[in-house]
């Protein structure tokens, strides 16, 4: 985890760039930002934080602060027409490689692509205000109160957009929730 821990004074941008482009980019990934438009959105995101980076209170985790801005440029990305026309299909460019770095056989990293696709194309079906909380959350890490506080929603909605958030993901993967499985297990037993 390369998470600043900047001293007082000024916080340099390169910095923040170097040691949080891989944390935006996967951020905007994870929002729905196509592999295609990550790059370009990631370079106007910095650019806002280059902006307002003199506005940033250096005893916050930056993170949470920097997860604002991937929100709010996803969600921007989102609106666009274009992008809504667009399917997201798995990317496979480099799979062996990457089955090479993790000493697995293409088989199974072919498999975790297409898993990474698919809840990514199911996270893009979700309302960007929900999916930015869940992303935040459970695939960042970042506490509610901090996701709260960087989406700057009170923190009763930031627990209710989790909860819609984990609801609607689990039906875009057709996961049935507790009561379905319940009455599954119900209808299996002899009567």
């Amino acid at each position: 985890m390369s998470d600043i821990t900047p001293a007082a004074n000024k916080l340099d941008f390169r910095t923040v760039f170097h040691l949080e482009l891989a944390y935006v980019t996967r951020c905007l990934r994870r929002m729905g930002v196509a592999l295609a438009d990550v790059e370009d959105v990631s370079a106007e995101l910095f650019l806002a934080v280059h902006k307002n980076l003199a506005d940033y209170d250096p005893r916050r985790p930056i993170k949470p602060w920097l997860f604002g801005f991937c929100f709010r440029f996803a969600s921007d990305y989102r609106r666009h027409a274009r992008v809504r026309a667009r399917t997201f299909a798995p990317d496979d460019a480099g799979l062996v490689n990457a089955a090479d770095e993790r000493g697995e056989g293409a088989d199974i990293a072919l498999d975790r692509k297409r898993a990474n696709a698919r809840v990514r194309a199911a996270l893009a079906t979700i309302e960007i205000e929900r999916s930015a909380v869940l992303v935040a959350h459970e695939l960042e890490g970042i506490p509610i109160p901090e996701v709260a506080r960087s989406l700057g929603i009170p923190l009763g909605t930031a627990y209710n957009r989790l909860r819609l958030a984990r609801r609607d993901l689990a039906q875009a993967l057709h996961i049935p929730d507790e009561d379905e499985r319940n009455d599954d297990v119900a209808a299996q037993q002899p009567t």
